[in-house]
């Protein structure tokens, strides 16, 4: 039997294709969840405050099914976080919208990139200069605390939607907490269709991905009052 090796090679690139696309930060955040270890560790009950200057947000954007992407930073503007006698932890992140920083571009590739994230397109900045993080943890106690959608909202543009996800907590020198996420959410539950695949036709391979992903870092040392 004569083989066509054309288009065998064919079936073997749209097989590679396949697998490639199913392997996502989707698939990355729950590998980095599963590597979390889940260890008692008992918390001091009482309010927290989170320190700004030691904390940080980082985002990323894609663009259709290649490694083309865009990266960068939001500054936390003020939170707090609260321990119940139980240990289940609460409290909320506000973020400050006109901090937002492309880091992987320089000049005026960063300038209009930074530009038209601010814009009606996608965050509106000129309008809603916050976005705020509410969470409460469905258990207590422990290096591996999860946040589920219930509790917890993520607020862009004035619109709060239920987001879910894990946190790693260790408990440093006096007191302090640290606390390490990484999750991903729907820029379209937020009204921002720009390049949206699902959203906008006839768009072709140029649309960008509707999933943001985001890492958080917080530190957040006892309160004094």
């Amino acid at each position: 039997m004569k083989i066509n090796m054309k288009i065998i090679l064919s079936v073997v690139f749209i097989g590679l294709i396949s697998a490639w696309l199913f392997f996502d930060f989707g698939s990355e955040e729950e590998a980095w969840k599963d590597s979390i270890v889940s260890v008692q560790l008992i918390f001091n009950e009482g309010k927290y405050n989170i320190d700004t200057d030691k904390s940080i947000l980082r985002w990323k954007g894609s663009k259709k099914v290649i490694n083309d992407s865009h990266e960068g930073t939001l500054k936390i503007k003020e939170g707090t976080v609260e321990i119940n006698r139980e240990g289940y932890i609460s409290g909320e992140i506000t973020i400050d919208m006109n901090s937002l920083n492309c880091t992987d571009l320089s000049g005026d590739s960063k300038a209009n990139l930074e530009a038209h994230l601010s814009n009606d397109d996608f965050f509106s900045i000129d309008k809603f200069s916050e976005s705020k993080i509410v969470f409460k943890s469905s258990n207590a106690n422990n290096t591996k605390m999860e946040f589920e959608g219930d509790e917890s909202t993520l607020t862009i543009k004035g619109i709060p939607k239920p987001i879910s996800f894990f946190a790693e907590i260790e408990r440093r020198n006096n007191n302090e907490l640290f606390a390490f996420s990484k999750f991903e959410f729907d820029r379209t539950n937020y009204g921002i269709i720009y390049k949206s695949k699902n959203l906008v036709k006839n768009i072709g391979d140029k649309f960008i991905k509707d999933e943001i992903e985001i890492e958080i870092e917080l530190v957040a040392s006892p309160s004094k009052d």
